[in-house]
């Protein structure tokens, strides 16, 4: 039987319910089926800003193969009759679709929480239609000031950060925000004020290594080796951290996750999968052990005869063999999944992913 609490319910009763509706979905994951809950849709690839550690930005002309409005409330409506009970929704900017506010108002009708991530450009001028159906948000941000204007290739965009964080602390309680850092030559000198404007903001805090390469539509890391970290770096920016950790800042990366930066090597066996299943902008299921390759795609195949196939249970032990992702929620989860306490304590306090 599954029940649903009203959508006219009051809003903390609502909320306290979805969350048990998910650590329970939680449980039934790990211990017994090992089906996804989290749907990670990539709603667009399109972008205002230009960031060179980004691997996931398609050209502008890529719009002609998005889901439509309709597609993408039929591949959420199904989601929630598969058991899944959170969307994260992200891009590109997903705010470059004027249907985002309607489409996470749909995901929260039909059951699910909601995590948006975005660069916060149009955040403070559509809050309105936005925010009242965010559970989470979570705002990239590299830098204080100009220098995160630059890292984005975007003038202005830490001026509009600011203005979106001040209506959403002031007007949206219930929306948790979480800002992220993705940690590279370009900013790994200046992380300190960055610490220093969450300490301010009283937000969380997470440290991202950069990841190097992507399973979506082929190799777009050539930009992304330029900047990244050496070893030395890598090193020096872990020490770093776990010493702003200790001394109090915000800090949400667990220190195991700070110790496999600093050692620029991630161990770890791969069940992000079991958990989150990501959907491209198209609409594929994609092969993340295999460059480009798409498993299904969901305007042909339907989510329940999808994660019912042999194919989709090979494909989980194909993953479970990986371990070059460097995002902290692959990382963490699997951590997560085998009981690791640093993990598992860390949890609490709010890992994130894609």
């Amino acid at each position: 039987m599954r029940l649903v609490i009203p959508i006219g319910s009051p809003d903390p009763y609502r909320e306290a319910w979805s969350q048990f509706r998910l650590l329970l979905k939680a449980l039934r994951t790990r211990f017994w089926d090992q089906k996804p809950f989290i749907l990670s849709h990539l709603l667009t690839g399109r972008c205002n800003a230009n960031c060179q550690s980004c691997l996931w930005k398609l050209p502008a002309e890529s719009r002609a193969d998005e889901l439509t409005t309709e597609q993408v409330m039929g591949l959420y409506a199904e989601a929630v009759a598969c058991g899944f009970r959170e969307l994260v929704l992200w891009g590109g900017e997903p705010l470059l679709r004027p249907d985002a506010p309607a489409l996470l108002g749909f995901a929260r009708n039909v059951g699910m929480r909601t995590t948006l991530i975005t660069n916060g450009w149009s955040l403070a001028d559509r809050h309105a239609d936005v925010l009242p159906n965010v559970n989470r948000l979570i705002l990239s941000l590299d830098a204080v000031g100009d220098l995160h204007d630059d890292i984005r290739g975007c003038s202005g965009l830490f001026r509009r950060i600011n203005a979106a964080l001040d209506v959403t602390l002031a007007h949206y309680g219930n929306t948790r925000v979480v800002l992220i850092c993705v940690v590279s030559k370009l900013n790994f000198n200046a992380l300190e004020p960055l610490v220093d404007f969450a300490r301010e903001r009283k937000l969380p805090l997470l440290f991202q290594h950069m990841n190097l390469e992507d399973y979506g539509a082929g190799d777009r890391s050539e930009n992304a080796r330029q900047i990244a970290l050496s070893a030395t770096e890598s090193g020096e920016v872990s020490a770093r951290l776990r010493k702003l950790r200790i001394s109090g800042a915000r800090l949400r990366d667990s220190t195991s996750y700070l110790e496999a930066m600093g050692r620029n090597s991630f161990e770890y066996r791969c069940h992000y999968k079991k958990v989150l299943l990501r959907v491209e902008a198209n609409g594929d299921i994609l092969d993340c052990t295999r460059i480009a390759v798409p498993l299904v795609n969901i305007k042909q195949c339907s989510l329940k005869a999808f994660l019912d196939a042999p194919g989709y249970r090979q494909f989980i032990s194909r993953a479970e063999s990986c371990n070059r992702c460097r995002d902290i929620g692959v990382v963490e989860l699997s951590h997560i999944w085998e009981g690791h306490l640093r993990a598992v304590v860390n949890a609490t306090l709010g890992a994130v992913g894609r």
